[in-house]
């Protein structure tokens, strides 16, 4: 669905509101969309423009899906330190509740 739309290179990348007026539905939608299309294997690359294609050039296109692979990973990598928190407060409980056993 939203493959479909979007066009190759960043210069013309689709904003996210620009896209929720085309399709009639909410940001958080097309994030969810654009999410579950990514998972399918479809290369939507995201930037400051908004959500595009990699480039047609396959050089530029390789520079692009580097510089998105190494931004994702980075936001996993937030997420993964983020659970961590909670692992800990998780253990200290645990700890908590034997000590008072």
């Amino acid at each position: 669905m939203i493959y479909e739309i979007l066009r190759n290179g960043e210069e013309e990348a689709i904003s996210n509101a620009e896209l929720s007026n085309w399709l009639g539905v909410d940001g958080r939608t097309i994030r969810k969309y654009v999410h579950d299309e990514r998972r399918a294997g479809m290369p939507i690359l995201s930037g400051v423009r908004g959500y595009y294609l990699p480039d047609k050039d396959p050089e530029i296109a390789k520079h692009q899906l580097i510089a998105f692979q190494r931004q994702q990973r980075g936001h996993a990598l937030s997420h993964f330190r983020t659970a961590g928190v909670a692992s800990n407060e998780l253990k200290k409980n645990v700890l908590r509740g034997e000590k008072s056993q």
